[in-house]
């Protein structure tokens, strides 16, 4: 969490907004849009997907300044989700190795 609060201040000091801006300036506007309206899901969704760079989100909720407290909340939930899902299937893929190791020995 502490390296998205990081990430989503640090395009704003590093003028990343006003660079996007400047060199995009249409999809800036939508790409603002979008998260003024739906960027809690999208902060979450992009945070809980595995293959996908969380930084890659935070510095473009700071380059449009979403809601500080909404990106937050996105972040934990999409972290949350994700860490609760690799716990309950890592622990299901061990027993069920467990359960192919105990076969595997037991017809010998």
């Amino acid at each position: 969490m502490l390296s998205a609060v990081i990430m989503y201040f640090f395009s704003e000091v590093m003028g990343f907004d006003k660079l996007f801006e400047k060199k995009y300036p249409k999809k800036a506007k939508k790409v603002h849009k979008l998260v003024e309206k739906h960027g809690f899901y999208i902060v979450a969704a992009w945070s809980f997907l595995p293959l996908v760079p969380t930084d890659l989100i935070c510095y473009t909720a700071g380059i449009v300044r979403m809601n500080f407290w909404k990106f937050i909340a996105g972040v934990f939930t999409g972290e949350f989700l994700l860490v609760l899902m690799l716990t309950f299937l890592g622990g299901e893929i061990g027993v069920l190795l467990n359960q192919i190791a105990s076969k595997g020995l037991s017809s010998k």
